[in-house]
């Protein structure tokens, strides 16, 4: 069987002959708000549920609204939800540095996000034309589009998989590549009933959300205490039946510890 390959990092490798772009004018920030309640509460969930409980196969780095930019010369692209996989997200003192480490610029992590999330709150946004083709174009391996309110009509969740130069619309709610499937959940986050888009792992399982986890270990601690309880119960009932059995024989002249 033919060696696999290593894979070469370009950055790397052609360091001497590749000379980064000059970003001095490019604003990362343009402080707009978030579009509204709903939202912002749907894309912390889609983050926090990835950091609180899965564990993939390789590291991987999530955001929310944060800019990626793919050329000098073009406007970013601001995505509700990424995740990009084997790319390690920087560090306070990277932060402070310079600002190419604020944003996603795809020559500084060296490739582009595998997973982009829209969440449509408005037509504006051009979810299913405009952004879309933008995405393709930068090689999004997935994108998931999720109308809550149907402004696009149904199905109000839709996954895209990269097919060539553009995406194909998926038949099932699956990011096989990446081991993670997305769905459509109805409960309580936050103190907001509704129904929000949820991530699951390959075996189906519901990643949590922060408050979720700590509810389910707060059951489980309460299961574990109950548990002990019950044994402590059932070890003191043992006892007491040993010596009621003792003190019947000691009435009968017999020496129980003989």
């Amino acid at each position: 069987m033919a060696e696999e390959k290593a894979t070469v990092d370009w950055r790397e490798k052609y360091a001497d002959m590749f000379e980064e772009p000059d970003i001095s004018h490019i604003e990362i920030e343009d402080g707009e708000p978030v579009d509204n309640i709903f939202a912002e509460k749907q894309h912390r969930l889609l983050v926090s549920s990835l950091y609180t409980n899965w564990k993939p196969k390789e590291k991987f780095v999530a955001t929310t609204n944060v800019g990626v930019f793919y050329s000098v010369s073009e406007p970013p692209i601001v995505p509700d939800a990424l995740i990009s996989f084997g790319v390690d997200f920087p560090t306070w003192e990277q932060l402070m540095s310079h600002k190419k480490y604020r944003a996603y610029f795809v020559w500084v992590l060296g490739k582009p996000p595998d997973v982009v999330v829209e969440v449509v709150t408005n037509r504006k946004g051009d979810e299913l034309t405009e952004k879309m083709e933008r995405y393709a174009k930068i090689r999004v391996p997935y994108y998931v589009v999720y109308d809550w309110m149907r402004l696009y009509g149904e199905p109000r969740l839709r996954v895209f998989a990269l097919n060539g130069a553009s995406y194909r619309l998926k038949d099932d709610l699956s990011l096989d590549k990446f081991g993670l499937k997305v769905g459509l959940w109805e409960g309580s986050f936050e103190g907001v009933s509704g129904e929000w888009l949820r991530w699951h792992d390959e075996d189906g399982n519901l990643l949590l959300s922060n408050e979720e986890y700590a509810e389910q270990e707060r059951l489980r601690a309460e299961a574990e205490k109950q548990r002990a309880e019950q044994e402590r119960l059932r070890a003191e009932a043992e006892k007491q039946r040993a010596e009621k059995l003792a003190a019947k024989l000691r009435a009968m002249g017999i020496n129980p510890d003989e």
